[in-house]
């Protein structure tokens, strides 16, 4: 190999390792008693999420496979219960959200699938006939898969 090409594979291999230390992995998410998310990476940083206008709580917080995603319900005040209700999906990555997924109906449980490119969701009213609907979603289009 002659002295410029390893001179340029040297610094190739000295960039992408120096890239590669700086990629961080999720590994710990929990709300605080404030109902904020706080979610901390491999670095040592800490992000606390703001909630939204009229959120009053964080639920059912989970992190992805792909440890780069992580989502949790957020529960808002309803005029007919005594509790908030788990109304919006969050998903989290890259520092962001992005991704709501609103529904008219209670998220009873959810779950990552396919190492977070999916979501699934089991919502329901919240009085009345339960009769409980799953719904698979698209993390990126938000676009309902199956029901």
């Amino acid at each position: 190999m002659c002295k410029a090409c390893y001179s340029i594979l040297s610094i190739t291999v000295a960039v992408t390792a120096c890239f590669a230390s700086q990629i961080s992995e999720i590994v710990k998410i929990d709300v605080d008693s404030s109902g904020r998310v706080h979610v901390a990476d491999s670095l040592g940083k800490e992000v606390v999420v703001p909630l939204d206008k009229d959120q009053v709580n964080c639920s059912s917080v989970k992190i992805a496979d792909d440890r780069h995603t992580v989502g949790w319900l957020a529960e808002y005040p309803s005029c007919c219960t005594s509790y908030p209700l788990p109304l919006t999906l969050v998903i989290y990555r890259g520092g962001k959200i992005i991704r709501r997924i609103a529904l008219s109906q209670s998220i009873w449980d959810w779950r990552f699938v396919d190492g977070g490119t999916q979501v699934a969701l089991w919502i329901g009213p919240t009085h009345g006939d339960f009769i409980p609907l799953f719904e698979l979603h698209d993390v990126r289009s938000r676009k309902l898969i199956s029901s």
